[in-house]
């Protein structure tokens, strides 16, 4: 599973995406067989990390994997860190700008400020690169200059000022998700029939619904109707096919309003195990 518009934007470009599947071994995503999905028409390896939805961080070893196989298949490598910011205290972030430096120049980084300080709505991001020429062609192909940056003036004081004056928010909000994790998948591994891993990074649980025999979207479609909590279904749509019989939960918010919604998916699931008795 990953999030769908890593498939869309390789479409948009032309391109035709291959899914990986991301099993995940002992804790980690299993790499072994990734070379074996690399033929003569590959291009690019798409890097999300950490990892939406599974949050999970990617280690040393993995990341120099896909830095030797960027290297000995003339690979471009895509690096998303737009959740970098959002880690917690068990294990630190490592990027993979920091693992094998002769070779940054085959890599091109997204970030954006919507995830960490909360400013979705004003669509503030950026690519960053060590190689001038990508980057130039970069610039070219976005057509970025051709209005006052590429977004807005407004977004861009707000990015700003998210990068200079706003640490001290985004540490009081990493605490508060930590509560907020440590609260969910004590709450969901106590309900029957589902489960959760405690992510390492993001704040999204990835919720494993397989036990009751249903399609993601069948089940978040009962809970929506029987129990008045939207949740999202894994499949196809939204995190391709190895995400079926799974659910992600946001748990961006309050307590208040997150405790209400798992007692609704609570209340839901009891339900659904009620009438499958029946």
């Amino acid at each position: 599973p990953v999030d769908f518009l890593f498939k869309e934007s390789v479409k948009y470009a032309g391109a035709n995406p291959v899914l990986f599947p991301a099993n995940v071994v002992d804790g980690k995503i299993d790499l072994s067989k990734l070379e074996s999905y690399i033929t003569d028409k590959t291009k690019m390896i798409c890097l999300c990390n950490p990892h939406n939805p599974l949050g999970l961080l990617y280690g040393k070893e993995d990341l120099q994997w896909m830095l030797d196989l960027a290297e000995k298949y003339d690979l471009w490598i895509m690096n998303d860190e737009i959740w970098s910011d959002i880690v917690y205290p068990e294990k630190p972030f490592l990027s993979i700008l920091n693992v094998d430096k002769a070779k940054n120049h085959r890599i091109f980084s997204v970030f954006g400020f919507s995830k960490s300080f909360g400013i979705a709505g004003l669509r503030t991001g950026c690519i960053y690169c060590n190689n001038k020429k990508v980057f130039e062609k970069i610039i070219e192909a976005s057509s970025v200059m051709t209005t006052a940056g590429g977004i807005s003036s407004l977004s861009q004081v707000a990015g700003t000022a998210c990068m200079n004056d706003a640490r001290y928010w985004l540490d009081a909000f990493k605490e508060h998700l930590t509560g907020m994790r440590n609260y969910l998948c004590e709450r969901v591994n106590g309900m029957p029939g589902v489960s959760c891993r405690v992510p390492e990074a993001t704040y999204l649980a990835y919720v494993d619904v397989s036990s009751f025999g249903m399609a993601s979207e069948e089940l978040v479609n009962y809970i929506s109707k029987n129990s008045n909590v939207v949740l999202i279904p894994g499949g196809e749509k939204f995190f391709g096919s190895n995400s079926e019989g799974y659910i992600r939960i946001c748990f961006a918010t309050s307590r208040e309003i997150l405790k209400e919604g798992l007692d609704r998916l609570e209340r839901g699931i009891y339900m659904l195990l009620a009438e499958k008795r029946d």
